[in-house]
C-alpha cells in the first residue's frame, strides 16, 4: 500500500475525454456547482467514453438532505463520510469508493468546478483494492464511525464495559505486559461481540466487511484512547530499563551524520520536517494514531521523490529514532505491537503492519550496538583518508591524531619526541645552546610548520589529549599527562579532555585526569558541565566517578548546576530513565523540585513512571498533596511506615498553604487583585516599586536599583503547588484568571513558568479556551503572546478556542486568533467546523471577512468563488 497518491489531474485521459467530447455538460456542472467525479489514472479503461459513464460521475450535492448527500446524474445516491463516497447507501447493492484528493479548475469562461480523484470508476463492479481501505485514521474518525454505524445500546454497552474494566484494574497489582493485554483484549471482544449482534451486520457482501473491518479499527482506538492514563505509563514501567539502556545507546550518537548511515542526498531536504512530525508521537494515545503519526513523517520525507525503498527506509528510521529525542522508545514499540488488536489477515500486511516492523528493525539494529562501532571506525578510516591525502603525512597534526585513534604509542612518542640535538642540528643557530631573539624565532618557526607538539590543535581545537580521551586510549593519555599536557585545554566547542572522555563513558580516563588537576566545573558553549555530560550519556560510573573524587578531596562540586536551559544533571538523568544516576544525584543532595527555563522540574521531563515513582519515593520531602495534579494514577510502590509517617507530617504542614490557595482563588475570581498580591506575599510597597524601571543599566545593584531587582526576584518566585493546584471546578489559578480576565495575574504567572496549554480536569480546557468563551479579548492577548501556547488545541468535546469566539458571535476575537493562526476547519466531536459555524451566523460578507484575516490559510482562489 502506498504511503501517498498524487498525480496531474489536468493530463487524466478520463478529464480529456470530458472535455473534448462533453463541453457543455462540462460547463453546466461548473455554473451549477456541480461535482465532477475523476477515476484515478490508468483505472478507466474503456477507449470511448459514454454518456451513461458522464452521467455516473457528476455528482449534484443534495442540500435537501445534508451537506454530505449527493445525487448522480444516472439517479445513484451518493454519501460522503471521513473520506469514502459510499455508492447507493440506502440499497443492499451499496459499496464504497475512497476518494484520494480534491482540485478546483476553471473553464474558459472563469467558471470553477470541483474534481474529485476517486480511486476507480463509480461503476466499477469489481474493487480489487478495497481490503486496503481505511476511512478510520484518528480518533475523531473512529468517534464519528461508531455514532454513526452502531445502535444506542450497543455503545451504551461498550460505555459500561469500559468503566467496569477501570474499576477491575484499579484493584489488579503490577499485572504484566502479558496480562494487561489479554484484560484489554478480552474487553475489545466483548465489545466486538456486542455490536456485530445487530442484524445489519450479517450479511456478506463487500461493504460489510470492509464496514466490519473498519469499526473493529474504531472500537480499538476508542477503548485505547479511553484507557489512556492506564496503559502508556503501565507499560513504561516494564520497559523502563530497555529504554535507558536504548538512551544511553543513542546519548551516545548523537554527532550521527546522514553519510554515516548511507541516507541518500534527495532525501535529506525534508528530513528535518520528519523528524518534527515524528516527535509528536508520544502525544498520541492509540496505536492507530501513533501509526498513522509515523506515517506522515515518512510521506513528509517522501516528498519531491518518486519513491522510498525499504533499503531507504531503515536507515531514515534508525537516524529518526536517533535524533528525536524521546526517552521511551521501547515502550511506545512495544504498545504498538501488543495493543493492535485490529490487525487480521485482511491487513497484516498492509502498509502500518510494514511501518512497525521497520521501526522495530531500526530500534534492534540501535540496541545491538553495531551502529557505535561502525560510527567509531568510520571516523578512523576518515583520518587515514586524510592521512593519505597529505604530501607531508609523516609531520602533519593529522598523522599524529590518526596514530592516536588507532592506538600507536610508540609513533606517537617520536612524532613527539624532543630531540633536541637532531632539531637543532637542522637550524642554523648562532651556537647549540644560543637563546637569542634571532635563534627564538628560527626554532618556534620550525616546530609551528614541521612537527606537532602536545599542544597542537587541529581545525576544531582540539589537542592531542582530546583527541586520547574521546577514543579511549589509556596509555596515550597516561604519556600526554606525564609530558606536560593541559587538562583544562579547551577546543571549539569548549570541550576539556575531560569532558571528551565522559562523553565516552571511559571512566579510567576520567580518574587520570582528575587526578592530573582537570577541573570539573569547566563548562561548554551550552553551559554543560563534567556532570551534565555524564548525566546525558547515561554513564554511571563517571557521574560517581566525579561525585566520589570531589567528596574525597573537598572539590566544591555543584550538583544542582544550571546549564543554559536551565537543566540540572537530575533533568538530564530523569528525561532519559537513568534510575541508577538519579540515585546516586539524590544521594549526593540533587534537588527534583528546581526549575528549568520552561518552567519543568525533574518529574515534568521524565517520561518513565517509574522514573516518577522513584522521584517521588527516595526524596522525603517530595509531597503531592490531594489538590496538586499528580502525573501517574495508579499507586505501583507501596509506602513504608516510616516514609508513610514523613507524608502524613509534611501534608499536615501545607494545611495552611491550601487554606491560602483557596482564599486566592476566590480572590481572583471576585477580581481582587490587591488581595490577590497579599496572598502570593507581595506588599504595597514593593508594588509601587516596579512601577520604577529606569535602572543605571540592567545588572546595576546601587542603592537606588536594588530593590527592583529584589522585587522582580521576589515576584517570580512562586511556589508549585501554586501552578499545580485545582479547586473543585478542576481548574488552575491561570484558568481562573483567564476567565474573569485578570491580566495582571495571568502575565504574572505566565513569566513566571506556569503551563499555557494545563487543562481543566472536567471539560479538558486551556486558558485560550476560558478566555475565548468568557470573551476576555486582553486575557487572550497576553495568552497568545506566549510562544507556547496552542492555539488549536482542543477540549474534551473537540472544540477549539476559535469553536467558542464563534459560539459567542464576537467578531474582534475570532479576527484575533484567525490572525493568530487558528485553523477555521477542525472539526469538533459533532463534525462542526468553526468555518461553518461562522457562516451559518453571519452574513457572507461578514464571514468573508473574518475568514481572510488568515491568508495562509485561505488563498485567494478561495475567496474569488465566494460572492
Amino acid at each position: 500500500m502506498e504511503i501517498n497518491y498524487d498525480e496531474d489531474v489536468s493530463q487524466n485521459p478520463f478529464l480529456e475525454k470530458l472535455r473534448s467530447f462533453y463541453e457543455p455538460t462540462l460547463r453546466l456542472a461548473a455554473h451549477e456547482g456541480w461535482i465532477v467525479c475523476v477515476p484515478r489514472r490508468g483505472t478507466f479503461t474503456k477507449n470511448v467514453l459514454y454518456k451513461e459513464d458522464v452521467e455516473e460521475h457528476i455528482l449534484i450535492p443534495d442540500y435537501d438532505m445534508s451537506k454530505t448527500s449527493f445525487r448522480s446524474l444516472s439517479n445513484k445516491n451518493v454519501k460522503l463520510l471521513n473520506r469514502i463516497l459510499t455508492i447507493n447507501y440506502e440499497t443492499p447493492n451499496s459499496y464504497p469508493l475512497r476518494l484520494l484528493f480534491e482540485e478546483t479548475f476553471y473553464n474558459e469562461d472563469s467558471w470553477k468546478y470541483r474534481i474529485w480523484c476517486i480511486e476507480c470508476p463509480i461503476n466499477c463492479e469489481t474493487l480489487s483494492s478495497y481490503n486496503n481501505l481505511t476511512i478510520v485514521t484518528n480518533l475523531q474518525d473512529a468517534t464519528n464511525l461508531l455514532w454513526s454505524e452502531i445502535n444506542d445500546k450497543a455503545y451504551t454497552t461498550l460505555e459500561v464495559n469500559l468503566k467496569e474494566f477501570q474499576k477491575i484494574y484499579l484493584n489488579l497489582e503490577k499485572p504484566s505486559i502479558e496480562t494487561l493485554k489479554n484484560s484489554v483484549f478480552q474487553l475489545y471482544s466483548n465489545c466486538i461481540e456486542t455490536i456485530l449482534k445487530d442484524k445489519k451486520f450479517n450479511d456478506t457482501s463487500i461493504t460489510s466487511t470492509y464496514l466490519i473491518q473498519n469499526i473493529k479499527i474504531a472500537v480499538e482506538t476508542y477503548i485505547l484512547h479511553t484507557l489512556r492514563k492506564i496503559l502508556p505509563k503501565s507499560i513504561s514501567i516494564y520497559t523502563a530499563d530497555d529504554d535507558a539502556n536504548l538512551n544511553k545507546i543513542i546519548r551516545n550518537l548523537a554527532d550521527l551524520k546522514f553519510d554515516d548511515l548511507g541516507i541518500h542526498l534527495d532525501l535529506c531536504t525534508n528530513i528535518h520536517r520528519g523528524k518534527l512530525e515524528l516527535s509528536h508521537i508520544v502525544c498520541y494515545m492509540t496505536v492507530l494514531e501513533k501509526l498513522e503519526c509515523l506515517r506522515r513523517s515518512i510521506r513528509y520525507i517522501s516528498q519531491g521523490v518518486s519513491s522510498i525503498t525499504s533499503d531507504d527506509l531503515l536507515p531514515i528510521l534508525v537516524y529518526l529514532v536517533i535524533k528525536t529525542s524521546l526517552s521511551n522508545w521501547i515502550a511506545q514499540i512495544t504498545f504498538i505491537k501488543h495493543f493492535r488488536f485490529s490487525a487480521s489477515s485482511i491487513n497484516e500486511a498492509d502498509e502500518l503492519a510494514y511501518l512497525t516492523t521497520s521501526l522495530e528493525a531500526a530500534i534492534e539494529y540501535i540496541k545491538s550496538g553495531a551502529l557505535m562501532e561502525k560510527n567509531r571506525m568510520n571516523h578512523i578510516s576518515d583520518s587515514e583518508q586524510k592521512e593519505k591525502n597529505e604530501s607531508e603525512q609523516r609531520t602533519s597534526i593529522d598523522y599524529l591524531f590518526t596514530c592516536i585513534m588507532k592506538g600507536e604509542l610508540s609513533e606517537v612518542e617520536n612524532l613527539l619526541s624532543s630531540d633536541i640535538i637532531s632539531l637543532y642540528n637542522q637550524i642554523p643557530l648562532c651556537h647549540p645552546l644560543c637563546t637569542c631573539e634571532s635563534c627564538e624565532v628560527s626554532l618556534a618557526k620550525n616546530r609551528l610548520l614541521n612537527r606537532p607538539t602536545i599542544s597542537s590543535k587541529n581545525e576544531h581545537g582540539s589537542t592531542a589529549l582530546h583527541i586520547a580521551s574521546f577514543y579511549g586510549k589509556v596509555n596515550i593519555v597516561d604519556y600526554l599527562l606525564n609530558n606536560g599536557a593541559d587538562t583544562n585545554v579547551i577546543n571549539n566547542d569548549s570541550f576539556t579532555p575531560l569532558h571528551c572522555a565522559l562523553m565516552k563513558g571511559y571512566q579510567n580516563i576520567v580518574l587520570l585526569l582528575l587526578h592530573a588537576n582537570a577541573n570539573p566545573i569547566i563548562v561548554d558553549n551550552y553551559g554543560n558541565t563534567a556532570l551534565h555530560i555524564a548525566s546525558d550519556r547515561g554513564h554511571e560510573g563517571c557521574v560517581k566517578a566525579l561525585l566520589y573524587f570531589a567528596e574525597h578531596t573537598n572539590l566544591s562540586l555543584n550538583v544542582n548546576s544550571l546549564n543554559i536551559d536551565g537543566d540540572t544533571p537530575l533533568h538530564r538523568a530523569s528525561k532519559w530513565g537513568y534510575l541508577g544516576i538519579i540515585e546516586v544525584l539524590l544521594e549526593y543532595g540533587a534537588d527534583c523540585k528546581i526549575k528549568n527555563k520552561w518552567g519543568q522540574t525533574s518529574f515534568d521531563v521524565a517520561q518513565s513512571e517509574r522514573v516518577t515513582i522513584l522521584l517521588q519515593h527516595i526524596t522525603p520531602n517530595v509531597v503531592v498533596p490531594c489538590t496538586v495534579k499528580v502525573h501517574h494514577s495508579l499507586p505501583i510502590l507501596q509506602l513504608s511506615p516510616k516514609t508513610e509517617n514523613k507524608l502524613k507530617s509534611k501534608y499536615s504542614s501545607n494545611i495552611h498553604m491550601t487554606v491560602q490557595i483557596n482564599k486566592l482563588f476566590a480572590a481572583i475570581s471576585e477580581g481582587d487583585i490587591h488581595l490577590a498580591n497579599y496572598y502570593l506575599g507581595w506588599s504595597n510597597q514593593n508594588e509601587q516599586i516596579v512601577v520604577r524601571s529606569d535602572l543605571c543599566h540592567p545588572l546595576c545593584c546601587c542603592e537606588r536599583c536594588a530593590p527592583i531587582h529584589e522585587y522582580s526576584e521576589k515576584r517570580n518566585k512562586i511556589p508549585a503547588i501554586i501552578f499545580n493546584s485545582y479547586n473543585n471546578n478542576g481548574e488552575t489559578i491561570l484558568h481562573v484568571a483567564s476567565t474573569v480576565g485578570s491580566l495582571e495575574i495571568i502575565q504574572l504567572l505566565l513569566d513566571a513558568g506556569a503551563d499555557v496549554n494545563v487543562t481543566t480536569k472536567f471539560e479538558g480546557r486551556t486558558p485560550l479556551h476560558l478566555a475565548c468563551s468568557a470573551n476576555k479579548i486582553q486575557a487572550v492577548k497576553i495568552i497568545l503572546d506566549c510562544a507556547a501556547c496552542n492555539i488549536n488545541a482542543k477540549d474534551l468535546n473537540g472544540d477549539t478556542p476559535l469553536h467558542l469566539a464563534t459560539k459567542n458571535v464576537d467578531t474582534k476575537l475570532m479576527e484575533l486568533l484567525i490572525r493568530s493562526g487558528a485553523n477555521a476547519n477542525i472539526r469538533n466531536l459533532q463534525n462542526v467546523t468553526p468555518r461553518s459555524e461562522l457562516e451559518k451566523q453571519m452574513s457572507k460578507e461578514v464571514a468573508l471577512k473574518i475568514l481572510k484575516c488568515n491568508s495562509l490559510e485561505y488563498p485567494s482562489h478561495y475567496f474569488s468563488g465566494i460572492d
